[in-house]
C-alpha cells in the first residue's frame, strides 16, 4: 500500500472496507500485530479464544474474549457446552489459572551468557530487559562495554539508568564524580596536617583515615618534647623516669609550676621528703597513701583526727601518746583503761592457751562440734503411712498452715523428716518464707542431734534422732531422722503376743520373735464368725474380715481367659467367602487338617458366632490364628479379625466393629503349623454382657503386605478375653 495508507511506526494498513476484498489487507495487519507481540511479551502455547465443547490440554493457554485476559489450563478436560468462559472457571476452579507476561530475573548481566525475551538484568546502576533470544556478547574487554554493544545492538532496552541520579558514584576504578559535562572522573581522598589517608581511591576497598604521632591523642601513652600545656589536669607521678624528689617547701606556687593552676586532690610518689610545715591536701575527703614497713612520728607530734586506715604499715611507733585515755609509753606495755567508747571491728587471733586469754569463734565452733545437739521444736511431719509425707516447704510451714493436727504459727520450729528428697529434711522456722533454723544449717550440725517433739496427733511426745553421719553437704545429701522408742520407760527384755500368736525374748540384736506354728489347726471353718487378720492400706492400720467376706469379695479368679475356635466351628460368609471346610489327610494314621482356604488374589471371608460368659468384661479381644501353606516360600499373609455384639431382640443385621489386622510368615516348609503373634485390641462393636457376638475373619489378600500366591489355610482361631467377676451368676 502507499506510505499515506498505512500507520506511521508498525505501517498497519489503514483498509478501506468498501472496496473488494479487503480482507487480504487486514489480515496482514494481524500477522504484523502477532510478529510485534512475540517479539516483545514471552507468551507461548496461546491457542487462541476459549470456546465452548472443546478438548484441552495441560499448559495451553486459552482467552477469555470477555475480559481480554489469559488462562493456562492445569487438568485436561472438554470445554463447558454451554455458558461462559468465567462460569466454567467458576465450577472448575482447579482446572484453570491466570497468567500474565513471563519475567525473568536474571541478576547482573555477564558477558557470553544465553538470554531470553522478557529476562531483566542488572549492570551497575543500570536495569534493562532483553529484548531477544541471544547470547550476550564476550568480545569487548569490560562488562559495561559488552552491555553498552548489547544495547546499541538492539538485544537489551534500559529501564533505569541510575548513573542519571548520582553525582558520586563507586566503580572498578574507584569514587567517580559527576563532571558538568555529565561524565565520570576519578577522584582520590587524601590526608593533610596530621591526617594520614590510605587507599584513597577505594579501588581494593574502602578509604582509611588515621591520626599520625604527631598529633596528641586522649588514649595512650606518648612522649611530648618542648611543648607547653596551659592549665592542664594531670593525675599520676609527675616527672617522666623521676622516682623521687625533694621538695624544701610546698606551696601553691611551686606545686602550680609542676603540675598546672590545680592542685590535685591526691599524689602517690615513691619518695617524698618534706621539711617545714607543710599542708598535705586542702579539702575533706584528702588522702594520703604510705606504703612502707614503718612510720616514725618524732619529737611528741600532736595528731589530730581519725586514721581510718594505715594500708600496709606494719609498725607503728607512738611515744608519749594516748588512746582512749590509756597511755602508751614507747616499748613498754600498757593497760587500755576507762569505760567509755566502743570498738565495732573484728578482731583476729590465736586460739587461747590459758584461762584469761581472750578466744576466737573458730575455736568455739570446734568445742561445740563434737556435742550432740538437743532440742524441741512444736510439731514433726508424718509418715505416709500415716496420712502425710512429702510437703511443699515454702508453702506448707506458713503461719495458720496445719501440720500433724497443729495449727502453725511465725517462729514456730518443726522438723521435716519425711521429704521424698532426704536431702531436704531438717529444723525450719515458720515463717512466709520458711527456712532452716541457723542453728541447724549446716549439715553437720544436724548430725547426731536429738528433738523432742511437743505437740501433735501422731508425733507428740516423740524423740528423733538424726542418723546421718557428719561430712555430707546440705541439700545435696540425705538426712535420715529415726524414732527413739519407747517414748518412756524401763529395759524391754519380753514381748506378750495377743491370741493366736506366742510371744519371744528380744534377742541381743533387739529382734522379737512372734510364732503361730504352734497354733491348732482349724478343719471346720465357720464363714461368719471366724475372722482372717490383713493390713488395710487405706486405713494404715490392721484390721480383720470374715472367711465369708474373703470368699465372696477377695478370691476372685480374674484376668484373661481363652476361647479356642477350630475352622470346623465356621463357615464361608454369602458375600465374598472363603472356600468351604475340606479334610487334608498329611499322612494315613497320622492328624488330618480340617481347614477353610483363603484364595491368594482377592479378599475371602468366615463366619462364627461366640456367646461370652457374663464374667467377661465387655472390654477389647485380642486373638491369635492358627493355619498352614503348600508353599514352600518365606510370604506374608495378612489376617483381620473384627466383631459386632447383638443383644436380645436387637436386629443382627448390624455393621462389624473395625478390624484389626496381624500379619505371619509362611516358614519355607508346607503343613508346618503356623501361629501368628498376638495382635492389638480388638474393638467389639456394641459390646455388652448377654449378647451374640459374631466374629468375621478374613485374608486381605489385595494388601500390599500380603504377598503370598497360594491359598492360606485356616486351622483356627484363638481368642483372649478378660474376665472381671467371680463367675457368671
Amino acid at each position: 500500500m502507499p506510505a499515506n495508507d498505512t500507520t506511521t511506526n508498525f505501517k498497519f494498513n489503514l483498509t478501506e472496507f468498501d472496496k473488494i476484498p479487503w480482507h487480504t489487507e487486514e489480515h496482514n495487519n494481524w500477522h504484523i500485530i502477532d510478529a510485534l507481540l512475540a517479539r516483545y511479551i514471552a507468551i507461548g502455547s496461546v491457542q487462541g479464544a476459549w470456546e465452548n465443547a472443546i478438548a484441552v490440554t495441560v499448559g495451553s493457554r486459552y482467552i477469555d474474549t470477555d475480559t481480554d485476559t489469559i488462562f493456562e489450563v492445569l487438568v485436561a478436560h472438554t470445554t463447558a457446552s454451554t455458558g461462559t468462559f468465567a462460569a466454567d472457571r467458576t465450577a472448575n476452579d482447579s482446572y484453570w489459572t491466570s497468567i500474565s507476561v513471563d519475567v525473568s530475573a536474571k541478576g547482573t548481566y555477564a558477558q557470553g551468557t544465553a538470554y531470553n525475551p522478557n529476562d531483566f538484568v542488572i549492570q551497575g546502576d543500570r536495569y534493562g530487559v532483553v529484548q531477544t533470544t541471544y547470547t550476550s556478547d564476550s568480545t569487548q574487554a569490560t562488562v559495561i562495554l559488552s552491555y553498552d554493544l548489547d544495547v546499541t545492538n538492539g538485544n537489551i532496552v534500559t529501564l533505569i539508568d541510575g548513573s542519571d541520579l548520582f553525582d558520586i558514584i563507586f566503580g572498578s576504578n574507584g569514587i567517580l564524580t559527576k563532571t558538568a559535562t555529565g561524565t565520570f572522573v576519578s577522584r582520590t581522598i587524601e590526608g593533610g596536617t596530621g591526617i594520614d589517608a590510605s587507599n584513597g581511591s577505594g579501588v581494593s576497598g574502602n578509604p582509611s583515615l588515621a591520626i599520625d604521632s604527631t598529633v596528641a591523642t586522649l588514649a595512650g601513652s606518648q612522649v611530648f618534647t618542648n611543648k607547653t600545656l596551659t592549665a592542664p589536669t594531670i593525675n599520676g607521678v609527675v616527672g617522666g623516669t623521676q622516682t623521687s624528689a625533694t621538695i624544701t617547701t610546698l606551696t601553691s606556687t611551686n606545686v602550680d609550676g609542676i603540675l598546672g593552676a590545680n592542685t590535685p586532690a591526691a599524689a602517690t610518689t615513691t619518695n617524698l621528703t618534706v621539711n617545714g610545715n607543710t599542708v598535705l591536701g586542702d579539702a575533706t575527703g584528702d588522702s594520703i597513701t604510705i606504703n612502707g614497713n614503718g612510720v616514725t612520728l618524732a619529737n611528741a607530734p600532736s595528731v589530730t583526727g581519725t586514721w581510718a586506715n594505715l594500708g600496709g604499715v606494719t609498725t607503728v611507733d607512738i611515744n608519749g601518746g594516748t588512746v582512749d585515755g590509756a597511755v602508751i609509753g614507747g616499748g613498754s606495755a600498757a593497760a587500755i583503761t576507762g569505760t567509755t567508747g566502743s570498738f565495732s571491728s573484728t578482731v583476729s587471733g590465736a586460739a587461747p592457751t590459758s584461762g584469761g586469754h581472750l578466744t576466737t569463734k573458730t575455736y568455739v565452733d570446734g568445742l561445740l562440734a563434737g556435742l550432740a545437739k538437743r532440742g524441741t521444736v512444736k510439731a514433726a511431719t508424718t509418715t505416709s503411712g500415716e496420712g502425710g509425707g512429702n510437703i511443699t516447704i515454702a508453702t506448707a510451714l506458713n503461719n495458720g498452715d496445719t501440720l500433724d493436727g497443729i495449727t502453725l504459727a511465725n517462729d514456730d520450729l518443726v522438723l521435716v523428716k519425711d521429704q521424698t528428697n532426704a536431702e531436704e529434711n531438717g529444723i525450719y522456722v515458720v515463717a512466709a518464707s520458711p527456712a532452716r533454723d541457723d542453728l541447724y544449717d549446716t549439715y553437720d550440725e544436724n548430725c547426731g542431734t536429738i528433738i523432742h517433739v511437743q505437740q501433735g496427733t501422731r508425733n507428740a511426745d516423740k524423740i528423733f534422732h538424726c542418723t546421718s553421719n557428719a561430712g555430707g553437704t546440705l541439700n545435696s545429701d540425705d538426712l535420715v531422722w529415726a524414732n527413739i522408742v519407747p517414748g518412756s520407760g524401763g529395759t524391754v527384755t519380753q514381748i506378750v503376743a495377743g491370741t493366736g500368736l506366742s510371744g519371744g525374748t528380744i534377742t541381743t540384736t533387739g529382734t522379737v520373735a512372734l510364732d503361730i506354728n504352734g497354733l491348732t489347726t482349724e478343719t471346720s471353718i465357720h464363714q461368719t464368725n471366724d475372722f482372717v487378720p490383713f493390713y488395710d492400706a487405706n486405713d494404715s492400720a490392721a484390721n480383720k474380715v470374715t472367711v465369708a467376706n474373703l470368699i465372696g469379695s477377695a478370691a476372685v479368679i480374674q484376668g484373661t481367659h481363652t476361647i479356642w475356635v477350630p475352622a470346623g466351628a465356621m463357615r464361608p460368609t454369602v458375600s465374598a467367602g472363603c472356600a468351604a471346610i475340606t479334610d487334608v489327610e498329611t499322612t494315613a494314621d497320622r492328624p488330618d487338617m480340617q481347614v477353610l482356604d483363603f484364595d491368594g488374589s482377592s479378599e475371602e471371608h468366615a463366619q462364627f458366632q461366640v456367646a461370652f460368659p457374663k464374667s467377661w468384661n465387655a472390654g477389647t479381644v485380642t486373638y491369635r490364628v492358627f493355619w498352614t501353606s503348600t508353599a514352600t516360600d518365606t510370604d506374608a499373609v495378612i489376617w483381620t479379625l473384627e466383631g459386632v455384639s447383638v443383644a436380645n431382640d436387637a436386629t443382627i443385621d448390624v455393621a462389624y466393629g473395625t478390624g484389626v489386622a496381624v500379619t505371619d510368615n509362611n516358614i519355607s516348609a508346607a503343613e508346618d503349623c503356623l501361629v501368628s503373634a498376638t495382635s492389638s485390641a480388638v474393638t467389639i462393636a456394641s459390646a455388652a454382657d448377654d449378647t451374640l457376638t459374631f466374629f468375621r475373619i478374613w485374608r486381605d489378600a489385595d494388601a500390599g503386605g500380603d504377598t503370598m500366591a497360594e491359598d492360606a489355610r485356616l486351622i483356627g482361631v484363638q481368642i483372649f478375653y478378660t474376665v472381671d467377676a467371680k463367675d457368671d451368676s
